[in-house]
């Protein structure tokens, strides 16, 4: 059973990842590497492969993450292929945690 306490992360698409550590460790989230996301809209190769991967997250209970999103057209094929996480520049540029707190969590009225 998964412990609720401890989260592992892995970054997938990094120099040494390996589709062995998706069922062997217990793992919270993998975390798509920008070089794939950066891919999906104009590459269909691409695409399957990430959409493949999102797929095999939400058979095993792992959030998929990806990262260095930078455009819409990115963002909306990830969505549409039911990414549970996005981050990158499109959102928003790296925020201190006070500039992240004054933006999101108590904006001013």
């Amino acid at each position: 059973s998964r412990r609720k306490d401890v989260y592992f992360q892995i970054h997938f698409g990094a120099e040494y990842s390996n589709i062995y550590v998706l069922y062997s460790l217990d793992i919270h989230s993998l975390k798509l590497e920008r070089r794939i996301v950066g891919d999906v809209y104009h590459d269909s190769r691409a695409r399957m492969v990430v959409e493949s991967l999102i797929g095999i997250c939400k058979r095993l209970g792992i959030v998929c993450v990806a990262e260095g999103v930078e455009t819409a057209e990115q963002f909306e094929a990830l969505r549409e292929m039911g990414c549970a996480l996005i981050q990158g520049y499109y959102l928003n540029k790296p925020l201190s945690e006070k500039d992240f707190e004054t933006q999101y969590i108590f904006p001013q009225q």
